[in-house]
C-alpha cells in the first residue's frame, strides 16, 4: 500500500480533496454509521434515503441521491448500488481500471457529492445532478489550465536532463578584474565565466564612470553602473 499512497498523494489536485479521499478510505468521514458507532448518534440511518447503514461508501456512492449524480458522470461501475463495496474498495478499484484523469474526476466528484449531500441534509438549496456534473467538468478544466500555466516556460525534458543542466550551472566559475584610471575618473571592469570544462561561456568588459572621494590618502569610487 505504500506505493499506492505515494502515487495518491502525488495527484495534482487540491490537498483538501485528497484528504477527503483519505478520510473516506479509512471510514472516518462523519456519516451516521460512524457517528452511531462512536455513540454520537442514536441511529445509523442515512438521513436522505433512510438506508439503515450510512457508511462513507453509502453516503458518497450508493445513496439514491448520490446515484443520480454518478449516472450523470458516466462511470458505469458506479451506476448501480453495491452496498458491500466499501469506500476503500471503490478507490482501489477505480485506481486500477481508470486512466489518471478519470480517477482524479472520481475524487473531485466524490468530494462535491459530500458537500451537496450535507447541504441537502441541512435543508439548503442544492444544484441539480446535471448542474453538478457541469460544475465538476468546469472545475476539472480549470485545474488543467492551471497545470498548463505552470508548465509554460519550464523545460519539458526529462528529469535527468534537468538535473545535469543544474549540475553544470553550479560548476561555473566567475572571474572579475578592474583597472582604475584616476585622471579620467574611469574604472575599466571585466568579467568572464568559464564552465568546469574550462570553456568560456560569457564575457563582459565595460568602462564605468565613477565619482572619486579621497580621505586620508584613501580613495573610494561611487560607480554609476546603469549608464
Amino acid at each position: 500500500m505504500a506505493a499506492w499512497w505515494s502515487s495518491y498523494w502525488a495527484i495534482k489536485i487540491l490537498k483538501k480533496i485528497l484528504h477527503f479521499g483519505w478520510k473516506g478510505f479509512h471510514e472516518i468521514l462523519p456519516s451516521f454509521s460512524g457517528l452511531f458507532r462512536r455513540q454520537n448518534s442514536s441511529h445509523s440511518n442515512c438521513p436522505i434515503c433512510g438506508f439503515g447503514n450510512d457508511t462513507n461508501a453509502h453516503a458518497i456512492f450508493w445513496c439514491s441521491f448520490s446515484q443520480v449524480i454518478w449516472k450523470e458522470m458516466s462511470f458505469p461501475f458506479l451506476a448501480s448500488p453495491k452496498e458491500d463495496l466499501t469506500f476503500k474498495g471503490v478507490l482501489l478499484y477505480a485506481s486500477e481500471i481508470l486512466e489518471k484523469e478519470d480517477f482524479e474526476k472520481v475524487l473531485i466528484s466524490a468530494w462535491t457529492i459530500w458537500f451537496e449531500r450535507n447541504k441537502k441534509s441541512h435543508g439548503r438549496t442544492i444544484r441539480t445532478p446535471h448542474q453538478i456534473k457541469i460544475w465538476i467538468s468546469s472545475y476539472y478544466n480549470e485545474i488543467c489550465r492551471e497545470r498548463n500555466k505552470t508548465k509554460k516556460g519550464v523545460s519539458t525534458g526529462c528529469t535527468s536532463e534537468q538535473s545535469n543542466t543544474e549540475t553544470e550551472v553550479l560548476s561555473y566559475k566567475l572571474y572579475v578584474d578592474a583597472v582604475i584610471s584616476t585622471p579620467q575618473n574611469v574604472i575599466g571592469f571585466g568579467a568572464v565565466i568559464f564552465s568546469s570544462g574550462k570553456q568560456m561561456k560569457a564575457a563582459l568588459s565595460k568602462p564605468l564612470q565613477g565619482i572619486k572621494r579621497c580621505n586620508n590618502n584613501k580613495c573610494d569610487y561611487n560607480l554609476n553602473i546603469f549608464n
